[in-house]
């Protein structure tokens, strides 16, 4: 797994909590 995805994955997982609160 490249930084990039990890990047990917928290920027996924970051925007779905903003939506959420």
């Amino acid at each position: 797994m490249t930084e990039s995805t990890l990047f990917n994955i928290y920027a996924v997982l970051h925007y779905k909590h903003q939506l959420t609160s």
